[in-house]
């Protein structure tokens, strides 16, 4: 198991100074912090060349789509660069499976119809977007997604009216199918998420209930690229708030997500309704697995004890999940507004970010933990979890100076916050630092794509490390005399890059007898 230090750490952003645990980088700027409808992909984690991300830079008079890229193999962020060339909004993010950025959004030209649209990046992480295509008119909200056989996936809904949902794909850039009609009378959110090892899709949207404040789930799955669909699924309400005769649970924001056996997860935020009214607080952020008894399990109930300020939407909401490939962990993020830090300048609470961990495949959640400073000057908003975790969860965020979507506008930050998992699951400093003294190998990173660092332990007297592929081959062997660290290119004994593929690391020496696995990919 990869095992991490607990560290906190200060930073300055925009002469604001606040403390965090993990690592935070500074990858772009905004004035936009109106809130987006929900969370969307914005952040992808590929563990052969690095991590991708995508926001919304709004400098008046002009607005467009910005990408950054952290090279994992040199450690580095590329800087911002732009995506398309016109006014666009809404933007969302995946990676086709050579490695290359896909980014989607509307936009338009001002000559012509708002549309969606979709560019492509030339190699991994280059930040060259010179072949964008352009969608169908009469549609807006793309949200984008990539199956395995490199199809393009769209979640559109129609405009102006925006009460219908449609699907549409790139099968062979750069050229749009007809949209096909899904749902009718949708909204006011959708998502579209597609599997990590097959051609599964999913489409999710909320719909509306009477008496008119109740909005349920309903779904529908293409098990081949979005050729045919099954059914519309509506998902069972979860227990939440105790529900009485007056009080019923309504979907806020919802947001889905295939895991490395196929099976689908849903994160949602919800709000009572009472009497046919509305409440912004308690809110509940809930779990859902149809593979699990029960299908649903809770993550999070927020209630402040004080509320020192006032909130313009749902306490908690806009979650979004990812998980370890190799732990199965799953990790879940979302906002959550603090109701004891109230901006002087409106009175709006400021937000922090929250995540939990599952290690029972969402069946139970650790206790939640805040990532950001909670008496910050700052409002952290708008989170989204990178689907695949290494040692770390990958999660970006905006930090908004002045908390509200009120003027003035101010220029803030998007940031990318690399938040330790064994932190997240709720050890201690003591703990952690304990662990990493323990008899176990730290193998970081894994998944690695050219090298991996092999830390072993400082009990290891005279240590053999020797590494074996899955049909328990020996492929490689190492003798290390008085260091504890290996460095591991991939390469067997004759030097030749090995298959991609899960090995076997066996240490053993005076006292000792380890094994750990790892996985390397090209």
């Amino acid at each position: 198991m990869t095992k991490v230090f607990l560290v906190i750490n200060i930073f300055l952003i925009g002469g604001f100074t606040f403390s965090q645990v993990g690592i935070v980088d500074t990858v772009g700027w905004t004035t936009y912090d109106f809130p987006p409808f929900h969370a969307r992909r914005t952040i992808v984690n590929d563990f052969r060349f690095g991590t991708h991300i995508t926001w919304l830079a709004d400098f008046p008079p002009y607005r467009d789509v910005r990408y950054n890229f952290f090279n994992c193999n040199t450690g580095r962020w590329l800087g911002e660069a732009g995506v398309f060339l016109v006014r666009t909004g809404l933007p969302s993010l995946h990676i086709i499976p050579t490695g290359e950025a896909v980014v989607g959004a509307h936009g338009t030209d001002g000559n012509s119809p708002l549309r969606p649209m979709v560019a492509k990046d030339v190699a991994p992480g280059s930040g060259l977007f010179p072949e964008v295509s352009e969608g169908p008119e009469g549609f807006t909200c793309p949200l984008i997604t990539v199956t395995q056989n490199g199809w393009i996936h769209f979640a559109i809904i129609d405009y102006p009216d925006g009460e219908d949902i449609y699907y549409t794909k790139i099968r062979q850039w750069p050229n749009w199918e007809e949209p096909i009609l899904l749902a009718e009378g949708v909204g006011p959110f959708h998502n579209i998420t597609s599997s990590l090892v097959s051609n599964n899709l999913i489409v999710l949207w909320t719909t509306a209930l009477p008496p008119g404040m109740i909005d349920s789930v309903a779904y529908r799955i293409s098990t081949n690229g979005g050729d045919t669909w099954g059914p519309i699924t509506y998902i069972p309400f979860p227990p939440a708030f105790s529900p009485g005769s007056e009080t019923f649970p309504s979907f806020y924001s919802i947001y889905g997500f295939f895991d490395r056996t196929e099976n689908f997860h849903i994160v949602a935020s919800l709000y009572p309704v009472i009497r046919d009214t509305m409440r912004f607080i308690p809110a509940e952020i809930w779990h859902y697995c149809p593979n699990n008894n029960p299908a649903w399990s809770k993550i999070r109930r927020a209630e402040p004890e004080t509320l020192a300020g006032e909130i313009d939407e749902v306490f908690a909401t806009r979650p979004s999940i990812g998980q370890n490939p190799t732990t199965q962990t799953l990790i879940a993020t979302w906002e959550e507004f603090i109701g004891s830090n109230p901006e002087p300048i409106n009175n709006q609470l400021r937000s922090g970010i929250w995540v939990s961990a599952s290690d029972d495949n969402g069946r139970t959640w650790t206790t939640p933990r805040v990532i950001t400073d909670t008496t910050a000057t700052i409002s952290f908003r708008f989170p989204c979890i990178a689907e695949k975790i290494d040692h770390y969860a990958w999660i970006t965020y905006l930090a908004d100076s002045i908390a509200g979507s009120e003027m003035p506008k101010t220029r803030n930050p998007i940031l990318v916050h690399r938040v330790p998992i064994d932190w997240i699951v709720g050890l201690s400093e003591k703990e952690l630092k304990a662990r990493s003294l323990s008899s176990s190998l730290l193998i970081s990173p894994n998944p690695f794509h050219k090298l991996t660092t092999i830390r072993l332990p400082h009990t290891a007297h005279c240590p053999r490390l020797e590494i074996y592929n899955s049909q328990g081959r020996l492929i490689k062997s190492f003798c290390p005399q008085a260091k504890n660290v290996i460095v591991w290119n991939g390469e067997d004994e004759r030097g030749k890059k090995v298959p991609i593929g899960i090995y076997i690391l066996k240490l053993e020496g005076r006292g000792i007898k380890e094994r750990e696995k790892v996985i390397f990919l090209w």
